[in-house]
């Protein structure tokens, strides 16, 4: 059974019997309390099955004694009516249900008037100093050139630099063919592995010749002792 309103049940127990009449001239057809069994077990609910039940021990019937048609009759009444409670209560909770309480109205504020906001500056890094392009003297420039003078710091080195960049000199050497990283005149010298000496092997020291231990006992000690106990050891010992 599908749906727990009357017009459900009646359909459904339409389905039953005409599954009975097709099975009637069957070698197996459907009994009559098949029919009611299948009923009952129908039903859209447990409490509907105690109520239809509670219906049929007031009435002093059960499954086997009551037809087919009365139990139909039966069922569809204990339905209308369940459906009818069902309808009651739910009905009752939606009225006993409280209703939401409306959002208390706010005062209305004045509008104020905000002040400008200041425009945020992005923060950024301070470019550094560039050396204007001012062509150097004839001083300057010779300073630049010698290799015995170190460049002068701040402005005027980044200007001796970029002079000397255009020039394609090394800063350190000012000669031509290669950077200031590269100068062979800086690189520090480098050891050659040929030079060095080869080394000899430790010979080991000769072995000391082997001494007397100090587990040797005295010959004066073992005569005394053979002197002491008697000709046996003597004879032993010659």
């Amino acid at each position: 059974m599908e749906g727990t309103t009357p017009q459900h049940f009646d359909a459904f127990a339409s389905s039953i019997r005409d599954y009975q009449h097709l099975l009637s001239s069957s070698s197996d057809p459907l009994s009559e309390l098949d029919v009611k069994r299948f009923l009952k077990e129908g039903l859209s609910s447990h409490m509907l099955v105690l109520d239809v039940e509670n219906a049929l021990e007031q009435k002093v019937l059960t499954l086997y004694t009551i037809s087919v048609a009365d139990l139909i009759a039966l069922m569809s009444k204990r339905v209308t009516v369940c459906a009818a409670q069902l309808a009651a209560f739910q009905s009752h909770q939606a009225a006993s249900r409280p209703f939401p309480r409306p959002a208390p109205a706010q005062a209305s504020r004045p509008n104020q008037a905000r002040p400008a906001q200041t425009p945020i500056k992005a923060i950024s890094a301070a470019p550094a100093p560039v050396a204007p392009a001012v062509p150097p003297t004839a001083a300057e420039a010779q300073a630049w050139l010698d290799n015995t003078l170190r460049l002068p710091p701040g402005l005027e080195g980044a200007r001796a630099r970029e002079y000397l960049r255009q020039r394609g000199l090394c800063f350190r050497c000012r000669q031509q063919g290669h950077i200031s990283l590269g100068c062979p005149t800086f690189q520090a010298p480098v050891a050659s592995l040929a030079s060095m000496p080869p080394q000899t092997p430790a010979q080991p020291s000769p072995l000391a010749p082997p001494g007397p231990t100090q587990e040797s006992v005295p010959l004066l000690y073992v005569q005394a002792r053979l002197s002491a106990d008697g000709p046996s050891y003597q004879t032993l010992v010659d």
